[in-house]
């Protein structure tokens, strides 16, 4: 039996996922689920809060009933990888290019962007390619420069498990299509890229943030078109600071996610678009 089975029934609001649970926090005076649970660590996502430690710690609070520890997967600590890459290739743009050619030479190792909804012809059209385990995103400006990278390792147990190179700017936006970001009359911004790819895919413009929730608003003043931003589940509070920094342009969206998922990505894998989300996608 997992440690969540246990934990369940002794919190309130809970929405099950496959690796963990969210649930109103029983530490604060939470009016939605901001407890996340997974089965090694806890932590709530309220800026309210914060709380957060080992998941056994959490069950032994709830019920005072010792939890027996079991054996954990270790984590491995990498170092940043585009450090070899620029020594290996000798530079970041050779060697996302040397990862491009890798992929297509090779697209059965692109079977976890496959599950994502990227195609192979949208992978190699955009520059997208895997190298020593990681995948790699180009970043690219609006008149087709390579403005800088980010990588990201499907394997959990590293960390960090997204990075950008050494010393590139933070605040660096990930735009998926320049020529729809033009068009439209308003443009959606997520805390990540498969999430902003997920809105593309559904006709509509969007980019994502290549370091998390972080992001300086001045990053968007070249951007005089209103911004919405979709926040993944537990990120609403994160939303809502960036978007009352951005004046007539920001918008937060507060998003009730269908059973079994958390984001944008999960929902349009399972549904096969965004317009299932009520007002905020339908067509």
């Amino acid at each position: 039996m997992s440690i969540l089975d246990d934990i369940e029934p002794r919190l309130e609001g809970v929405r099950r996922y496959s690796k963990y649970i969210a649930a109103v926090c029983p530490f604060h005076a939470d009016t939605s689920p901001s407890l996340l649970i997974y089965e090694d660590w806890y932590v709530c996502k309220s800026p309210r809060c914060g709380e957060e430690g080992p998941t056994e710690r959490l069950l032994s609070r709830l019920n005072d009933i010792s939890y027996i520890p079991r054996p954990k997967l270790s984590q491995k600590r990498t170092m940043n990888p585009f450090t070899p890459w620029k020594s290996r290739f000798g530079s970041v743009g050779r060697a996302l290019k040397s990862a491009h050619t890798s992929l297509q030479a090779h697209p059965h190792m692109g079977s976890y962007l496959w599950g994502r909804g990227m195609t192979p012809e949208l992978a190699y059209r955009k520059g997208i390619g895997r190298i020593d385990d990681w995948f790699t995103f180009p970043v690219w400006g609006s008149n087709n420069k390579l403005l800088g990278a980010y990588a990201r390792n499907e394997d959990s147990t590293y960390v960090p498990r997204h990075i950008v190179p050494p010393r590139q700017n933070p605040h660096l936006l990930y735009v998926c299509e320049w020529g729809l970001l033009r068009k439209c009359d308003k443009v959606y911004l997520t805390f990540g890229i498969f999430d902003a790819w997920s809105i593309v895919w559904s006709g509509r413009a969007a980019m994502s943030t290549l370091s998390g929730l972080s992001l300086d608003p001045t990053a968007l003043d070249w951007l005089r078109k209103p911004i919405v931003i979709v926040p993944d589940y537990g990120e609403e509070a994160e939303a809502r600071k960036l978007a009352s920094q951005l004046g007539w342009r920001g918008k937060a969206l507060r998003i009730d996610y269908p059973d079994g998922t958390k984001d944008l990505n999960e929902v349009y894998i399972k549904y096969g678009d965004l317009n299932g989300l009520g007002k905020h996608f339908r067509n």
